[in-house]
């Protein structure tokens, strides 16, 4: 995958993605000896559709890899591309979902925080002296704050440090893949 050169072109308002491969092992990882239907996509693959992906803001249309026309076996080729949807389909559910857990989990985390601020606020107000109101009160309010702005922190910020993943298996989920041959 070293010499693997990308093309852009524009059909449309979506973009045709070209990537020069040697082989189809170049599509998956070189530690994985199983058949084209359960093996690991190569991270040099997934990180040369990331950067090509990121370049700008548009939708890939068409993902086409180039092999040359010597090496193609375009009966392995369906299993191949329905590899590779899996892995965008998994992909794309899992970034998903743990955002949706992420952000669940930041609502809680606030919600107890507040709780907490409230309970914090109870005790003050009732200006005891008793020690173990004044322990909880020590606890419960810096407990209170921390909870409040991790929370927050999660809920606000969490989708923009995913935001590059989030994009990308979006894009490659409804890209059409398909192979095309070039004379060596």
């Amino acid at each position: 995958m070293e010499n693997s050169v990308q093309h852009i072109e524009n059909i449309g308002d979506n973009r045709q993605i070209s990537i020069w491969l040697d082989s189809y092992d170049d599509i998956f990882s070189d530690f994985d000896p199983r058949p084209y239907a359960e093996r690991i996509l190569s991270d040099d693959f997934i990180g040369e559709l990331k950067k090509v992906s990121r370049e700008e803001e548009f939708e890939i249309g068409e993902l086409r890899l180039l092999l040359p026309e010597k090496i193609r076996k375009q009966e392995s080729e369906p299993t191949i591309v329905k590899r590779i949807y899996i892995y965008f389909r998994q992909g794309n559910y899992y970034i998903t979902r743990r955002l949706k857990i992420t952000r669940g989990r930041a609502i809680i985390l606030t919600l107890v925080g507040m709780t907490m601020i409230l309970l914090a606020s109870y005790i003050s107000a009732l200006q005891t002296d008793k020690f173990y109101m004044r322990v909880l009160f020590v606890l419960f309010e810096p407990a209170g704050w921390f909870f409040v702005w991790t929370g927050m922190d999660d809920l606000f910020f969490a989708g923009r440090k995913r935001k590059g993943e989030v994009d990308f298996f979006s894009k490659m989920v409804n890209t059409k893949i398909v192979f095309a041959s070039f004379k060596s």
